[in-house]
């Protein structure tokens, strides 16, 4: 081809060798050389000549000939030089002897016998195969005709076909393009995705990793990604990871919650593509935790740090890495198996990337003994003592103070601080300096339920409701006294505002370290009780 031509031959009187034992030059015949044409040249020019000599830099070669019948000079080479060089365009492979970018051009030359219908989508193929270095296979526009015995697995969402054609890759040993015929694969339907903008386009660069490249259902006409087996559940489609991958078994379909399924699912698909880095949401085995140690406790969570052998999984400028063996922090949630939707609420929160100073949320888990959900999060590494307290000391239980630990009635006596602001407009305990003796109520006995003041809030709340049928007089009453405190609450928040005392000099409402103030509370068993609700003294 060109003045590049390359081809094989067998040398039958061999080339000159000299051989040290015997100490002269002898012949290895029928030796195997590779022959250049150079085609341009029929005569000796000092051009030929300097041709010759650009050949033969760093090579082994044997000499020159020339072909009887078309005069045709041909350069000697040892076989190697095939290996090493391109036989189209004669320059030296770039890796593993075989692959030359001129390889590429066939790709280019493809491209007019094909096309998706849509120009961005053709451009943003052609670029891909552009890239192509003869590793793998070729990313490519698929007819959706080319899929024989396709089986539903979800119907609009994940199918598992056979590829008549199969993927198009570079054969090493033949040294020339190929299909993988009748290959299994995997659909993914990408829903709603008729319309072909810079959304979508971002959308399968970040998702088209193991996949063989796409196609379009003809009926729907929603776009398909087509996947390698392997690399995906066959149940779900759901892309597996690493620890997955291994053990060819999708922990998503193991875990039969649909709720749990789709909450991985949309978080998934809330992954902003355009950002240089995301985390990946993901399902985690419980057994991916090592050395577990509990952190701190609350009322309704208990907080353990832990190992994670393989670690959270991200995407770099579309490049996917896993971290393994990352300190993670595991928030356990009580009960969460029965509260299922406020468990997903929690965890939707963790997720918004818009809130500052909040930790990462990697993905979740599931205690297998207890059941409780666990929202598997960013480990603070910040070295801070576990005896601090940090807070705002009017809502701060006292015994939370007193180095005991957090509980439900300390969130009832919190929630009841909150409360006093929404009914008085005013802080609590704004007249009065905050220190160790101040208190509303010690005894966390004395404090209601969370479940007696979730029944309180509906009754008022039903009491308060006009479409709520089945009042009773209680519900009446309510409500009349309700539109009472509300024209007392108006009349005092406009006397507060007119009239407000000065806030104490030593009432502090932001959050700070609270041991100062707590060193000698174990000391204190009772404090007289100073009533200061009468907020118009």
């Amino acid at each position: 081809m060109g003045d590049n031509c390359l081809t094989t031959a067998i040398w039958k009187k061999g080339s000159l060798i000299y051989n040290t034992h015997e100490k002269k030059w002898i012949r290895a015949s029928y030796k195997n050389v590779c022959l250049k044409y150079l085609y341009y040249f029929q005569s000796i020019t000092d051009e030929f000549i300097n041709k010759v000599k650009s050949y033969l830099t760093n090579e082994i070669y044997y000499g020159v000939s020339q072909n009887p019948d078309t005069k045709v000079y041909v350069l000697v080479f040892e076989n190697d030089y095939f290996n090493k060089h391109c036989e189209k365009c004669g320059n030296k492979r770039e890796n593993n002897y075989v692959w030359c970018k001129c390889y590429t051009e066939y790709l280019k030359n493809d491209f007019t016998n094909w096309t998706s219908g849509n120009e961005k989508l053709d451009s943003l193929i052609q670029k891909y195969q552009s890239k192509y270095d003869g590793d793998g296979e070729i990313f490519e526009w698929i007819p959706y005709d080319k899929f024989i015995d396709v089986k539903e697995v979800r119907k609009g969402d994940f199918a598992i076909a056979r590829w008549t054609d199969g993927p198009l890759h570079y054969s090493k040993s033949n040294r020339k393009f190929k299909g993988k015929l009748n290959k299994k694969v995997l659909l993914s339907y990408i829903n709603s995705s008729r319309n072909v903008n810079d959304d979508f386009l971002n959308k399968i660069t970040h998702l088209m990793e193991n996949s063989y490249g796409i196609s379009q259902d003809p009926n729907t006409k929603d776009y398909i990604l087509v996947y390698k087996i392997g690399y995906n559940c066959e149940k779900c489609g759901k892309k597996y990871n690493e620890f997955e991958k291994i053990n060819k078994n999708c922990m998503s379909c193991q875990y039969e919650n649909k709720k749990i399924n789709d909450l991985i699912q949309e978080m998934k698909l809330n992954i902003d593509y355009n950002t240089k880095y995301h985390i990946i949401f993901e399902w985690i085995p419980y057994d991916q935790f090592d050395d577990i140690k509990e952190i701190g406790q609350g009322g309704f969570s208990t907080v353990y740090s832990a190992i994670w052998k393989d670690g959270y999984s991200s995407f770099y400028y579309g490049l996917g890495v896993r971290y393994p063996n990352t300190r993670v922090a595991l928030k356990c949630l009580h009960n969460s198996q029965n509260c299922l939707d406020e468990f997903i609420i929690e965890v939707k929160a963790y997720s918004k990337k818009n809130i500052k100073n909040i930790l990462k949320i990697y993905g979740i888990s599931q205690d297998p003994i207890t059941k409780d959900y666990i929202m598997v999060l960013e480990y603070a590494k910040d070295d801070i003592d576990e005896t601090n307290i940090y807070g705002v000391i009017p809502y701060v239980a006292p015994e939370v103070l007193k180095g005991k630990p957090y509980t439900q009635a300390a969130d009832i006596y919190s929630f009841g601080m909150i409360m006093y602001v929404v009914a008085t407009g005013r802080q609590p305990f704004d007249d009065r300096a905050h220190d160790e003796i101040l208190c509303w109520d010690s005894n966390p006995e004395n404090r209601p339920l969370t479940i007696n003041v979730k029944e309180e809030i509906k009754l008022l709340y039903n009491s308060l409701d006009q479409k709520f049928e089945n009042k009773e007089k209680q519900h009446y009453e309510i409500e009349e006294q309700f539109k009472e405190t509300q024209e007392s609450r108006k009349e005092n928040l406009l006397l507060i505002k007119n009239n407000k005392p000065p806030t104490h000099t030593h009432a502090v409402y932001s959050s700070r370290l609270l041991n100062p103030f707590t060193r000698n509370l174990s000391s204190i068993s009772t404090v007289d009780i100073t009533d200061f609700t009468n907020f118009s003294e």
